[in-house]
């Protein structure tokens, strides 16, 4: 259609008429004259008339004119008038082409739209969504039937008040389903500024709302994830951690898991984006190693770096750490750190015990050797002395004399014990102990005329502990001996004891049981951290006199007791030594007292030992007790000598086996031999290595008895007669 009719207007079309009407109120204003045909008529009787005058000639020529005029103007009002009906053609036929496009594009749309009256409110325009979705539908109320508590709300702000309206509604469809709608509501103000109409339009939000509904069920199955990855992360003893790094090392994000601060004593908030907080707590002398393994792994585009080093917790205390990192270098020159931190302070603290014991074996190895030879010869050296006084009984001067020299080989047997408490595999002879007697009696005497006052905090209902007595005094020894080196200026000695349940739950590496802990605290010089991790170790002392066995020895009898020692110390306040023992379920032995006199025995004993001045004063001593002696350097020749005595029908009474025979049969395997041979054999084990398990549990190997060396006589005279008295 031509653009210039199609955009007529209404103003336009008024124009055409108002001028229309204008020529025609001008036609009537004038004389009009007769119509044409009359003119012509009179034209051609003028003609006929000779006597016309010039005043008819005058109007006649007059109302030619006016005749002109007036066909003009009536041909101008036929052109207007055409003119006018064509603009009104065009007029109303482009408003209808514009309603028809209206109402095509209103019917297009997807939701239903409505117009109604703001006086009724009944339904002035719908669309084609509208009544398919609200049939038989008339007016507002009826649509809006159950939101029948708003309506007038709703009415009072678009009429009264005229703000639009916007709510959301839920409507169920003839198949049950749920739709969900957002209503808009706009008043229509006419000319005259009231609100005549009303628009409203449904826009179907179901889609949307479904997966809004979807996206806040993920948003919560997202933070309900991320809350259980907070949990399974927080469970893991070890600390995770992730972090953004640039070329220069720089952190540009990072993120720790919550257990870092169980492993350090910082929130993780503390290390986040900023790498100057880690090695703040790093320990000083790691520092350096690992800044240069960081330095190194970047440069050389290392795909896993693994290291290990100290850092300073929160509360002071160091603690190992051992990290395991994966790097990924991304395109963008930006690093990608993961990795793991483990507290290992406890595994280490395991190896260094470890390597305490292994240091203590092997040189146990050594000192088992050395102190079984020496109290071989301290044996025979007892012996003789032993047998020296019985001689010189009537002489006073030369008995005393004797009895210092025992003192003597007594005092060197105590140092032995020193070494062989390194022995592999030694075991204390153990009975129950009373610690509280122990503990007052050892430091009175050791602190007797010292500078040192001993303080004594020690309950009366103090459990037994099962304990090797002669172990036992070395471990208080060496502790008192060790705290009274630490106060030169004298002060107080602090001995404290106590019962105590382990229930396993703490880091001391111990079983669950009953145990009784006592502890020696002094106030003196203290020791500095990095001494006090090696104060266990063999020959280690800071002690310009010191052998380094002290603390070793301790060591290793309370680990032979299935105990366990620690120390805490600080320089300039003091160190305090916590010991802990198995208490026992015995009854406190009681002991015997040594015989002095020895009346004859009866009875053939077979004596066994590799060393010559063992049988030598060894057959004297039980000579001088009435009895028969055989001797036999290993067990192959002391099995052989019982067998053939067996044959004769002249039995051994009583066998003395030397435990260990070096290069042929000891006392272990040699009762077994014979008691294949005789089931009722009689025997007593000797041996230098007093911690060895044969000797701590003799009965369960066989044996009746048990003497160790270097023995008196006095001793093997009282096992000697129990085992030969003894009718089982």
């Amino acid at each position: 259609m031509n653009k210039r009719f199609t955009s007529f207007s209404f103003p336009a079309v008024f124009f055409f008429l108002l001028l229309t009407l204008c020529f025609s109120l001008l036609l009537a204003q004038e004389d009009v004259p007769a119509p044409g045909n009359r003119i012509k008529k009179q034209i051609e009787k003028i003609k006929n008339d000779t006597e016309i005058t010039s005043q008819q000639l005058s109007q006649l020529k007059n109302k030619i004119a006016l005749q002109k005029r007036y066909d003009l103007i009536l041909n101008l009002i036929i052109f207007l008038t055409v003119i006018n009906f064509l603009a009104l053609y065009f007029y109303f036929n482009n408003k209808r082409r514009n309603w028809l496009f209206f109402n095509d594009i209103l019917n297009s749309l997807n939701y239903p739209l409505f117009v109604f009256k703001a006086d009724n409110h009944k339904i002035e325009l719908a669309n084609f969504a509208a009544e398919k979705n609200f049939p038989h539908k008339a007016y507002f109320e009826e649509i809006h039937d159950e939101e029948k508590l708003v309506i007038e709300e709703w009415l009072d702000r678009l009429i009264n008040k005229r703000q639009a309206v916007m709510h959301e509604v839920a409507r169920a469809t003839p198949e049950g389903h749920i739709k969900y709608y957002q209503i808009y509501l706009y008043p229509l103000v006419n000319r005259r500024g009231k609100v005549a109409h009303i628009v409203e339009y449904w826009v179907d939000t179901t889609i949307q709302r479904r997966a809004l509904e979807r996206l806040l069920r993920s948003k919560q199955a997202l933070e309900q994830s991320k809350q259980e990855f907070e949990k399974v992360i927080s469970s893991i003893p070890d600390a995770i951690y992730s972090a953004l790094v640039d070329k220069t090392g720089k952190i540009l994000d990072s993120y720790y898991s919550p257990v870092i601060e169980k492993i350090t004593g910082y929130p993780p908030s503390y290390f986040n984006g900023d790498k100057n907080n880690w090695s703040k707590i790093v320990h000083p002398e790691d520092l350096p190693e690992l800044r240069s393994r960081n330095k190194r792994a970047f440069l050389e585009k290392q795909n896993e770096t693994r290291t290990e080093y100290r850092i300073i917790h929160k509360d002071g205390s160091i603690r190992y750490i051992r990290s395991a990192v994966t790097l990924n270098f991304l395109e963008n020159g930006l690093i990608r750190v993961d990795g793991v931190l483990m507290d290992v302070t406890e595994i280490k603290k395991t190896e260094m015990e470890l390597m305490k014991i292994q240091k203590l074996e092997s040189v146990g190895v050594l000192a088992g050797g050395i102190a079984h030879d020496f109290n071989n010869i301290l044996t025979a050296i007892l012996g003789n002395i032993s047998l020296a006084r019985m001689i010189a009984k009537d002489n006073a001067q030369i008995e005393s004399r004797l009895v210092e020299a025992e003192k003597a080989c007594l005092r060197a047997k105590d140092l032995t014990q020193q070494l062989l408490t390194f022995s592999k595999g030694g075991t204390p002879v153990k009975k129950a102990t009373s610690l509280a007697d122990m503990l007052k009696e050892a430091t009175t005497f050791l602190l007797r005329g010292s500078n040192i006052k001993p303080e004594f905090e020690i309950p009366e209902n103090l459990w037994l502990v099962d304990a090797d007595e002669g172990q036992l005094a070395q471990v208080i020894n060496n502790l008192v001996i060790n705290a009274k080196q630490a106060m030169p200026g004298g002060g107080k000695l602090n001995i404290k004891a106590y019962n105590y349940f382990y229930d396993g739950r703490s880091d001391l590496p111990l079983k669950r049981g009953r145990y009784v802990c006592f502890l020696v605290e002094d106030h003196g010089v203290g020791i500095d951290e990095k001494s006090l991790q090696r104060i266990f170790d063999p020959y280690f002392t800071t002690k310009k006199t010191g052998t380094g066995l002290g603390l070793a020895v301790t060591f290793s009898i309370i680990k032979k007791h299935s105990g366990y020692i620690t120390a805490q110390s600080k320089v300039g306040q003091g160190t305090t030594f916590y010991v802990y023992l198995p208490a026992s379920d015995k009854k406190a032995d009681k002991k015997k007292k040594t015989a002095e006199t020895y009346s004859r025995l009866k009875g053939k004993v077979l004596l066994m030992d590799d060393e010559e001045l063992i049988l030598e004063i060894g057959k004297e001593i039980l000579n001088n007790f009435g009895l028969n002696v055989a001797l036999a350097k290993n067990g192959e020749e002391a099995v052989q000598i019982y067998v053939e005595a067996l044959k004769k029908a002249q039995p051994f009474d009583l066998v003395i086996l030397d435990l260990t025979i070096p290069g042929g049969m000891g006392g272990k395997e040699t009762i077994k031999a014979l008691q294949k041979v005789d089931q009722n054999v009689k025997a007593i084990v000797s041996s230098g290595y007093s911690t060895d398990p044969v000797m701590s549990n003799f009965a369960s190997y066989g044996f009746k008895g048990m003497v160790i060396k270097p023995y008196r006589m006095s001793e093997m005279y009282t096992t000697v007669k129990s085992v030969l008295s003894d009718s089982n």
